[in-house]
Order: structure tokens, then C-alpha cells, then sequence
């Protein structure tokens, strides 16, 4: 075994803790404590044991406390007691290597957090009169946590290739950082995707969705009638080339605001603290290849969908779309053409957005969730010892839920994503052909639940995925249609035979 595989998590694991107010003599007294825990309980433990085990959590704590050294301190609940630009001060959370700008404003018993769509610079959207009254009026229903996403704003940018899970991972590390356990998300224009996907993957940690401008997917085609055609997505990238640094797209955002003089002088400088135009165009593009329908049905947690009737970017329809495959959902059209939340009246949404959390005032516990779940086929000379400790080992590596282990037809591990799990089946299939083992792997992305004795993990996923693998080669990750619509373009995919009515698909490469 390699114990050095597990500094990092440790590291991770010791920022997190920066949020509930640990320091680092918190270390010795939770040491003391677990030697005298495992003393208590092994009456057979020799000094040299209790060496041992002195000398393990000793390197564990060095790990963790340098991460959390290197962690800034965040701000505890309760602490912000106004709304308003002096009460919201910037700090950081962590997501992997990724610094996220965070603000917590407002007080309450409930956590709402925004996801932003596009573009977002936190300090400057205070400095505008117009979106600091619309977060105003969010901050009075409960504490408000809003963030600048990956490569926007204040944020770090992070790798290339960033998936809509990764983007999920973000908005967790926020609510951990924000101490925030169960939030209500209110996900807006293109950030209903992220809230949706996490609301279907962490309904534990959702206590109730609101989307507001949504549409499954962003670009028309595929079956899907609403949105802009690939060639009008081109169109617009090839305006942010031309003319970045001035207004732009506000006959789309903001219709009713875009001959105003002040207005667009706001919007254009908004703009530009929140992104370069190279940054920019790779957000659109991102944006651009969204597409949740296969997420939708897996909802599981209260939701309301809002939608201005004329808006001009997204159409009514397409929102309505969204409340008819989620569960339960519940959908409010408005007065408007703006796509902009807090052009026109932004009082509205509030206000509807208060009845709703009077209605969900009491979490709902959803027993089902969404996951990508791997299995592995052997093809060839069976899996050995040492496969099995390196499916282990790369499992925690990219952050993955064991559950059967490696073994040949079953389920081995789950993800929050398809992107981390084809990472994932990715690196142990060259793990094991190394060491003299071919597999193949499949993955399903689908709903999973907890047995009777919440250890057990069963569900669509679990019993699907082994059967994806069995139809592939040794070498190949195969994956499911609902995993192909969440991975985008991040891989390059060939459509494989359909099982089950569904169409598989190989990775054949990274994409371009």
C-alpha cells in the first residue's frame, strides 16, 4: 500500500475544516483522544501499537493541518448581520485547486445560495444599483451566499475542459466553506443546470430548487426546439471577438433597458470586471453544450421553475418544459421580456420565491439519487490482488464512492458525474493493463438509492452499468445516453449498438 496517495485528500480534507472553526491545536486534543479511544477498546494493545498508531495520526495531521494553513478562513453563520455592500465581505473556498470568491450577506434560519449563469464579478455587482437591489431583496428571506463561478469574477480559473460536474463540485465546496448544510438553490439563466444536476446528485444537501430563465438544454436540435441554433452560437462568439469591452447581447438580456444610456454604460463595465474576452467565449461555449433532460426526472427534492412570459433570450416555453419533467415541480410565469433577473421587476421573483419557501419550510428527505456508476468485465486472465488494491486506491483518488469493488459484472464504484467516473475507469484500465489484466468498463448515469440498511446502494445505475461493460472490449469505457449528454465535448465519442432502447457510446479519445 501507498500511504503518500493519501496526502492530498488529507490536505483537501484539512481546508474544508477551516470552515468549522478548527485551528491547529484542535490536532492534539482529537489525537489524545483517539489513542485514548483505541486504548479503551483493544485490551490487547502493546506499547509498540500504540506507537504505531501514534506515529499514523501524527503524519495525518501534519497533512491536514497544512491544508488548513493554507485555507483562508471563512465566514461562520451569523456572523453577516446586514444586507447591503459593507456586509458582504469576499472570501475563499476550495474546490480541488480552485480559489471561488464567496459572499455571505443576510440572516435567517434558511441558506439560499445563487448560481449565476454566464458572468459574475461579486464587488462590482454591488456597486450597481440596479443587481445590488435584487440581491438585496434575496438577503431578506434568509442568509444569502452568492459566488463567483470557476473563471469568472474574482475566482481562480482553473483547468480547460471544465464539465457541468465540476461546476457541481464548486457549488458544494461553497456551501461547505459557507457552512451551509442544507441550502435552497436558486439557480438563474444557464446556472440552472448546475443547481439542477446538483439538486438530482446531493438532494441531502438541497433543501429546495428554484430555477429561474432555464432551458434543459441550450442549443435547439437533438429533439429539442428552444434556443439558439449551433450557427447563431457562432454568431454570437464571433461578436464578443469584434466588440468585447462594449454592451453587448442586452436585445437579448435586457430589451426593455437597451437603448438606456446609463444602463448599458453599467452592463459593459459589469462585463468586463467579470471576464477577458478570451474568458468569456470559452463560458459561452461551455454554456453552449449544456444539455440536463436526462437529469430532470431524477429531481427529487421541491422545485419551482419562474419564467418572465416574453422573455427574449430564453423562450416561456422552454421553462415550462423543465417544471413538466421534474417531479412535482412547480412552475409561475411572470410579467416581462428581460432575461436579466433584476431588470424589471425583480420584486416579483422574490416575492414568489418567498411563497414558495413558506410551502418547503420543512426539508423533505429524498431517498433516491443521480450517480455514475462503473463496473468492469474481465477479458482475459482474471482480476488479481493487486487490481483490486489499485481500483481502490483510484477510487479515492478522484473521489469516487466504492461499492462492490472490482469484480467482474458488478458495480464497482459511483460518482457524482460521468466525467469523474470516465476519468476514473479510464486510469484503473491502464492501472490494470499494467499489471497484466484487461478490462472493460461501463458506465451508467441514473438514479441509485439507499438500501434497507442505508449502506447498500441499488438502483437504474447499479444494475445497468454491468451490463454496459459486458458489451465492451478490453481497453474500452463504454457509457450510456445519459452520460454522453452530461460529458459534452470533454471526450470524443462514437455511438455504439443501443441497449435497452438506449444507444451506447465508446470513448475514443480526449477531445480536441
Amino acid at each position: 500500500h501507498d500511504p503518500v496517495r493519501l496526502i492530498p485528500l488529507l490536505e483537501d480534507l484539512g481546508q474544508r475544516h477551516a470552515a468549522y472553526g478548527v485551528t491547529l491545536d484542535s490536532f492534539d486534543a482529537v489525537g489524545a483522544a483517539l489513542l485514548g479511544a483505541i486504548r479503551d477498546f483493544d485490551d490487547q494493545l502493546d506499547d509498540a501499537a500504540a506507537a504505531a498508531w501514534t506515529r499514523a495520526y501524527a503524519k495525518i495531521a501534519q497533512a491536514m493541518q497544512r491544508g488548513l494553513s493554507a485555507e483562508r478562513l471563512t465566514v461562520p453563520p451569523g456572523t453577516a448581520t446586514g444586507a447591503g455592500r459593507d456586509a458582504a465581505i469576499t472570501r475563499y473556498a476550495r474546490s480541488g485547486d480552485v480559489g471561488l470568491a464567496y459572499q455571505v450577506t443576510g440572516h435567517g434560519p434558511l441558506d439560499l445560495i445563487v448560481v449565476t449563469g454566464w458572468l459574475s464579478h461579486l464587488e462590482a455587482g454591488w456597486q450597481w444599483p440596479a443587481l445590488a437591489r435584487f440581491l438585496r431583496s434575496l438577503a431578506a428571506l434568509g442568509r444569502l451566499i452568492v459566488f463567483d463561478g470557476r473563471g469568472t469574477g474574482l475566482s481562480d480559473a482553473g483547468p480547460a475542459g471544465t464539465l457541468l460536474e465540476d461546476r457541481a463540485a464548486d457549488l458544494r465546496a461553497v456551501l461547505d466553506a459557507a457552512s451551509a448544510e442544507r441550502a435552497v438553490l436558486l439557480g438563474l439563466g444557464d446556472g440552472a443546470a448546475t443547481a439542477l444536476l446538483f439538486a438530482a446528485t446531493h438532494p441531502d444537501r438541497t433543501r429546495a430548487l428554484a430555477l429561474y430563465g432555464a432551458n434543459a438544454r441550450a442549443t435547439a436540435g437533438d429533439g429539442h426546439p428552444w434556443g439558439p441554433s449551433a450557427e447563431d452560437h457562432d454568431e454570437l462568439i464571433a461578436r464578443m471577438r469584434r466588440s468585447w469591452g462594449e454592451p453587448l447581447f442586452l436585445e437579448r438580456l435586457a430589451p426593455s433597458m437597451a437603448h438606456d444610456r446609463g444602463f448599458c454604460d453599467h452592463w459593459a463595465r459589469y462585463l468586463r470586471a467579470a471576464a477577458g474576452p478570451g474568458a468569456a467565449i470559452a463560458h459561452h461555449r461551455t454554456g453552449a453544450a449544456l444539455d440536463v433532460r436526462a437529469v430532470l426526472p431524477a429531481v427529487r427534492v421541491p422545485t419551482l421553475v419562474l419564467h418572465r412570459e416574453a422573455d427574449a433570450a430564453v423562450p416561456v416555453a422552454a421553462g415550462r418544459a423543465v417544471a413538466e419533467q421534474v417531479p412535482g415541480a412547480r412552475f409561475a410565469a411572470l410579467a416581462g421580456g428581460d432575461h436579466l433577473p433584476f431588470v424589471g421587476d425583480g420584486a416579483a421573483i422574490a416575492e414568489e420565491l418567498r411563497r414558495f419557501l413558506t410551502d418547503v419550510a420543512r426539508p423533505v428527505d429524498a431517498p433516491h439519487f443521480l450517480a455514475a456508476v462503473v463496473a468492469f468485465a474481465e477479458r482475459g486472465a482474471s482480476i488479481h490482488e493487486a487490481v483490486r488494491i489499485a481500483c481502490e486506491r483510484e477510487v479515492a483518488r478522484f473521489r469516487g464512492v466504492e461499492l462492490c469493488g472490482l469484480s467482474d459484472g458488478r458495480a464497482a464504484a459511483m460518482f457524482d458525474g460521468p466525467g469523474r467516473a470516465v476519468r476514473f475507469a479510464r486510469a484503473l484500465l491502464a492501472r490494470a493493463r499494467a499489471l497484466g489484466t484487461e478490462l472493460a468498463a461501463g458506465i451508467s448515469f441514473d438514479t441509485c438509492g439507499f438500501g434497507d440498511a442505508d449502506t447498500d446502494v441499488d438502483g437504474d445505475a447499479v444494475r445497468a452499468a454491468p451490463r454496459i461493460a459486458a458489451r465492451g472490449a478490453a481497453g474500452e469505457v463504454l457509457v450510456g445516453d445519459a452520460a454522453r449528454a452530461l460529458l459534452g465535448g470533454a471526450v470524443k465519442l462514437a455511438a455504439r449498438e443501443e441497449l435497452d432502447g438506449a444507444r451506447i457510446h465508446a470513448v475514443v479519445g480526449d477531445a480536441e
